[in-house]
């Protein structure tokens, strides 16, 4: 059964690291065999802009593929909406959260798709409900040690992988299926994540 909402971010981690524009539109088209009752939706990562910013949008909105640049859709269902909303990768140095946000209910349930994580502070100061990131690979290669997972990525962010809460705003750090640099993987296992919205009582 697919599921009923379908969201992602660095569209190149599903098909290849390899920073070719050969590689982009054979991506997008293989991500039209995605299925989702309704609506498939998108960002930017770091690795999209590091071969063709262009290519890659124009073949994401060509596939339909819900891809969201600083800005927001809503969704209506019941007489319910959600908010699904989309930043640019900080990395581009084009992300913009006002933007992004703008026109959004203050109390309006908002799900924001940041492709990297550190964004999760300033999504919680604007009371963003759900952040859904990924980026650090789950740390890609990692050491156990003390009950602590020793990574290279914990240089670059906090939230290597999980879930976070800051006051009511929640982050879950998803470990992605692909690699940058090195082609392995260590005590990071894949992941695509299922997330089960539920209703406050």
């Amino acid at each position: 059964m697919p599921p009923s909402l379908f969201v992602c971010s660095k569209i190149k981690t599903f098909c290849s690291e390899e920073s070719e524009e050969e590689y982009i539109a054979p991506c997008a088209e293989l991500l039209t065999k995605l299925k989702a009752k309704i609506g498939i939706y998108s960002c930017m990562g770091n690795h999209d802009h590091w071969t063709n910013t262009r290519m890659v949008v124009e073949s994401l909105r060509d596939a339909d593929l819900g891809l969201l640049i600083n800005e927001h859709t809503v969704i209506e269902r019941h007489n319910h909406q959600l908010y699904i909303a989309g930043v640019e990768d900080p990395w581009s140095g084009r992300h913009d959260m006002d933007k992004t946000l703008a026109g959004i209910p203050s109390k309006a349930c908002t799900i924001l798709m940041s492709h990297q994580p550190d964004l999760f502070d300033d999504a919680a100061a604007r009371s963003v409900d759900l952040t859904i990131s990924g980026h650090t690979h789950g740390g890609q290669i990692t050491y156990p040690i003390l009950g602590h997972r020793l990574s290279l990525a914990m240089f670059m962010t906090p939230y290597i992988h999980g879930h976070f809460r800051k006051g009511a705003s929640q982050l879950y750090v998803n470990a992605g299926i692909g690699f940058t640099g090195p082609p392995l993987r260590l005590n990071a296992p894949p992941e695509i994540t299922l997330y089960t919205l539920v209703s406050p009582a």
